[in-house]
Parts: C-alpha cells; structure tokens; sequence
C-alpha cells in the first residue's frame, strides 16, 4: 500500500491515532506528500516500522510521539484556506485548500502519479514535476483576489468578494458574484481580478450558478477574457453566442502564458434570468498556470 496527496486531519486535542500499522510486511509502503494535522500531544503515531517509508510530508500542529522519521519533513502550518469549516460531506472540505503562501506548494516529491485531476477535481495539464503537499495540486492564482466591477449586486447570498472566495458552488449563504439586478434589457458588464502582484496563468475557469432549477444562469453570451498589460487590455479569448452552460466550470487558455496583476471578463451581451433581469453572475473565478 503506498499514501500519497492527502490530508488527514484531526481536530484539535483528538486522541485518535493518526495512522495505525499492521504487521511488518515484506513490500516496502511509501508514505510521500500528505499533510497531517491537529490531534494532541499527548497521543501518539505507531512505533516507526522499517516496511513503511515516509518522506516529504507536512506535520502540523502537535509532534506526536513517535512520528516518522522523514528525511524531507515539513513543519509548521500549512495554512488552509479555512479548516474550521469543515463537517460532513465532500462540499465542506474545501476549507482544506491551500493559500497561495502555503509552504506545500510546490514542495513534494514527484512520484510518478498520473492523473488528471485533484481531490476537488480541479483539472491540470500535467503532474507537476515538483507537486504540492496534500490533497490540492492545481493552484488558484486568483485565490482570495480583489474584485473590481462594472456593477455588483452585494445583498445575501450575493457579493462581489464572493468571486474569488474559492467556494464554487452557488447555495447557501454564498452564491458568488452577480451584476446589478434590475436591468431589463442586455448590456455591457464587466467584472476584473485585481491580483496583489504579477502572477503568470494562460488559463481562466468560470464557474456557473448550479444551485436548483438555476443551472448556467447568468453566463454572458458573448464576451472576451483580456489581461492588463501596463498600458492597455489585451484579448486573449473571444466567445460570440456561447451556449448557456450546465454545472460544469468552463476552462478557457490560450497557448502562452501572461504575467499580470489584472485579468478581465467582459461581457456584451447578456441573458435574462426568470425574473426578466439581464445579468452576468459566476459561483467563482480561478486562474491557472497549466
């Protein structure tokens, strides 16, 4: 059995055992790039058992006794974007991503996995050489950005903060970002990702509205991708009558990299929603460097 990318965590002062071993085997377990964290101080891994190899894992929080010797260990937080909203059900776990200043980014080893996607099925062209620590593995450029807008509709469960907030599904209290409501014929809308310094990406996900009886609502019709060179917006993708989507995200790239501290989605023409409103609204927006 090898254990590679996950995340195990433990609330803080839990007793449980992180991991436990069977007897020693003759075939050698590896252990590699997961994050471990929480528990007590006082509990404790199982005896170190040579069958069982662990590098390039990231112990946090409590060092418990016992705990593997692991010739590339990470210590320290790895900072998730917010592990105490955690609870039952794979939509709660996206509090267990990664923050761009996280030190599991970029940071494992490879192990020759192949794949095509993470645990959030997030996709990627290809395994990074050097992969993350955990279960993330495709880095949100525009995690946590500002937003900038033509017009927002900021009134629960809408906000203009909502685009970036890596929370992709629309329900709850958190819908993601929508234009102002109201308008009853198409128009022009626009929403920018103000990242805080220069990232380099060639590649925008839009997530569309999937709650209920809601699908692909609010999707532009047409519109462009465009980044920000200094000096003026370059267009990096064009969509004319782009079919209103289901509750897949939508990946647009384009075949070189841009490195910027702006992108824009801009939008000419829009739909109606049922209530006869023309507007552009997203559950969220990420950038990628594929």
């Amino acid at each position: 059995m090898d254990m590679m990318n996950n995340v195990i965590y433990l609330s803080p002062g839990s007793q449980t055992s992180i991991m436990s071993f069977a007897a020693a085997s003759t075939n050698v377990a590896y252990i590699y790039n997961n994050i471990f964290e929480g528990g007590s101080a006082s509990g404790s891994w199982p005896t170190n058992d040579a069958s069982v190899v662990f590098d390039y894992n990231l112990y946090a929080a409590a060092h418990l006794t016992h705990e593997p010797s692991d010739l590339h260990k990470f210590t320290g937080d790895p900072k998730f974007v917010s592990p105490t909203t955690l609870g039952i059900g794979l939509s709660t776990t996206t509090g267990l991503k990664l923050q761009n200043s996280s030190p599991a980014i970029s940071a494992g080893t490879n192990t020759s996995y192949v794949g095509t996607s993470d645990f959030w099925g997030d996709t990627f062209g290809a395994y990074p050489a050097t992969p993350f620590i955990g279960a993330y593995t495709t880095r949100d450029l525009a995690a946590g950005a500002a937003v900038s807008y033509s017009s927002t509709y900021d009134g629960s469960p809408w906000n203009h903060a909502y685009a970036t907030d890596q929370w992709k599904d629309s329900g709850g209290t958190d819908y993601g970002y929508s234009s102002q409501v109201g308008v009853k014929v198409s128009h022009h809308e626009y929403i920018e990702i103000d990242l805080a310094g220069s990232q380099t990406f060639n590649e925008v996900t839009l997530f569309p509205r999937n709650d209920t009886g809601q699908v692909g609502v609010g999707f532009p019709i047409n519109f462009t991708i465009q980044v920000w060179n200094g000096l003026t917006w370059l267009t990096r993708v064009t969509e004319t009558s782009y079919p209103r989507p289901g509750n897949q995200p939508q990946v647009f790239s384009w075949g070189f990299s841009d490195t910027t501290n702006k992108i824009r989605i801009d939008a000419t023409t829009l739909g109606p929603d049922a209530n006869g409103d023309y507007v552009m609204q997203f559950a969220e927006i990420e950038l990628h460097q594929n």
